[in-house]
């Protein structure tokens, strides 16, 4: 987490110099181009949020309603940074004005667009404002996309020790299918489990701390290692759904994390193909996947693989997994990734 707000810090600090350079260099006078309705309807926002830049600027900036645009977004960008650093020095604050969502600076970015290409200012809004927008459409508020990675049968056991904690057989086959697609908490601040499983359930709470922060696409991939079965994909799905990523529950399911299987070795990767056929056919599976754009990332594992089978071995059970996996894929409609570790 720590890391995720060190990096989100940095990144809101360059866009911070950005828009201060914009601020210096953009001026339209309300002269020459009236400002748009959607402009003014934008300002009153902002002179509720941040009264202070308002009794800074307003006099300033009388006839340059973009220009006090622009000074509005260099302070919220400010003291979206002051959450960020607050939360990471373990002093939590709610800052006034600060972007909730990299959603909120991008609309904000659009709609200066938007008023220097009106004001037939096209130079401007290509050399100045398109490149700042590509970078927060990219970027967010996050800069990189943090992955996560555990092994299937940390999960397992995990998994199992909850069962047990509430009195229950431990979760295969069917049994799991029905609690994804039920709505029973299984995990509650009283229930008391081992160090073990409190680390592996802690990572899904850093995962969903850090989307809350600074936005989905911060942490939105979770890879399983040594992944065998289709249960194993189904274990980290009701896990997820305990730390509230996943809910399949619903007509219109919900879930903020790609689920990746990890494939490394020579067994595994001839059975690759065979494990998504069966998840792809699974009435949980298929609602993870719908909830996900009909998304599936694939990793495939060359170390591992090569060790234990050998090199052309393994060379040729990739190149046959991967040819079986595209054609299960396009079976099913289900846009593949396949990252190759």
């Amino acid at each position: 987490i720590a890391a995720a707000r060190r990096n989100g810090h940095a990144l809101v600090g360059h866009y911070i110099k950005r828009v201060h350079r914009l601020v210096e260099r953009l001026s339209i006078s309300s002269r020459v181009v009236p400002p748009t309705a959607a402009l003014r309807e934008s300002l009153e926002r902002d002179k509720k949020l941040q009264p202070e830049i308002w009794e800074k600027n307003s006099r300033r900036d009388a006839e340059e309603p973009l220009r006090l645009k622009l000074s509005f977004v260099e302070g919220r960008l400010v003291a979206t940074q002051r959450e960020i650093a607050s939360r990471d020095a373990g002093k939590a604050e709610n800052v006034p004005g600060a972007y909730r969502s990299p959603a909120e600076l991008i609309a904000d970015v659009e709609l200066i667009q938007e008023t220097v290409t009106a004001a037939k200012a096209n130079r401007a809004a290509r050399g100045l404002i398109a490149p700042l927008l590509a970078e927060i459409r990219m970027l967010g508020l996050h800069g990189y996309n943090l992955d996560v990675r555990e092994d299937s049968d940390a999960h397992t056991q995990a998994l199992n020790a909850v069962a047990k904690s509430v009195g229950l057989p431990p979760f295969e086959g069917e049994s799991l299918r029905r609690e994804l697609l039920g709505r029973r908490p299984l995990t509650s601040p009283n229930l008391r489990l081992d160090d073990q499983t409190e680390k592996v359930l802690a990572v899904f709470d850093a995962v969903r701390t850090i989307q809350d922060e600074l936005g989905v696409k911060a942490a939105d991939t979770y890879i399983i290692s040594m992944t065998h079965s289709p249960d194993d994909l189904l274990r980290v799905a009701l896990l997820a759904r305990e730390r509230g990523l996943i809910d399949l529950s619903q007509d219109e399911p919900v879930s903020r994390i790609d689920i990746v299987p990890l494939f490394e070795t020579g067994e595994d990767l001839a059975g690759a193909s065979r494990v998504m056929q069966g998840l792809f056919r699974d009435e949980a599976y298929l609602k993870q996947l719908q909830a996900r754009g009909m998304r599936q990332e694939i990793m495939l594992g060359y170390s591992d693989s090569a060790k234990d089978v050998g090199v052309v071995a393994a060379s040729w059970e990739l190149y046959r997994s991967q040819e079986l996996l595209s054609a299960v894929a396009l079976e099913h409609g289900v846009s593949m990734s396949l990252l190759h570790g």
